[in-house]
């Protein structure tokens, strides 16, 4: 009877602004986008997103793009960069720009292939190690040379502003080298609640991690660092 008489009792709960979802419907998004570099996207995401406003796609290895202005988010989904390691690094001008747009406090989140393509150097080869120049935003030194690459698989967890983060962690390449001023945002934990070395980068308004995070459990733009009279947090 009790249970009952609580459902019929009505709740109030509060809307939210109204310019608040006037200008949530209206953000200019940029999505990194080609078949193989920045590719690792959930549709579900992208779904999501595509509700927020205007969802642009870009290359990072078509050298003619330069991120507008006006641009609110920036997303750089997983791929497999080190394949396409010597394409992204003579594409110098689509690089600086996102690199000044992050530098400008740009929301931005990046996740494994674009956590590496947010470094300053990405190594490949097989037999013979090869350098290539990233965009420099993580002084971060990441490789996939064949005689540095181990598998990391598995269900990620970790805290970050007082939030229960969660998501996947697939990659072969590792960080070799970063500056030791440089540390992790948070402990990240495997299913089974032990630690593991995988960082979670936290620069001005950019969260950039090797974990494909899942967005369902925690609304995207909570992520970011409060900004007094933002408008996008919720």
């Amino acid at each position: 009877e009790l249970l009952l008489e609580m459902t019929r009792r009505s709740v109030d709960v509060p809307d939210k602004p109204e310019r608040r979802k006037r200008v949530l419907a209206s953000m200019n998004i940029w999505i990194a986008r080609n078949k193989e570099s920045f590719s690792f996207i959930y549709a579900e995401h992208l779904e999501w997103l595509n509700g927020l406003g205007k969802v642009t796609y870009f290359d990072p290895e078509d050298n003619s793009v330069v991120l507008p202005d006006d641009v609110d988010i920036l997303y750089l989904p997983g791929g497999y960069p080190e394949n396409r390691a010597r394409q992204l690094s003579a594409a110098t001008n689509v690089m600086n720009s996102i690199k000044d747009y992050i530098e400008r406090g740009g929301y931005t989140l990046a996740e494994c292939g674009g956590m590496m393509y947010l470094t300053s150097v990405l190594m490949t080869g097989t037999d013979t190690r090869m350098e290539y120049n990233m965009a420099g935003v993580l002084p971060v030194k990441v490789s996939a040379f064949k005689g540095d690459m181990r598998l990391s698989l598995g269900y990620r967890s970790f805290e970050f502003r007082g939030m229960k983060i969660r998501g996947h962690e697939f990659h072969y390449s590792q960080v070799i080298e970063s500056d030791e001023e440089l540390t992790s945002a948070a402990q990240v934990y495997n299913a089974k609640g032990q630690p593991v070395n995988t960082p979670v980068y936290h620069y001005k308004n950019l969260i950039a991690s090797y974990t494909h995070l899942y967005w369902g459990e925690t609304g995207f733009m909570r992520l970011f660092e409060p900004v007094p009279g933002n408008p996008f947090l919720f």
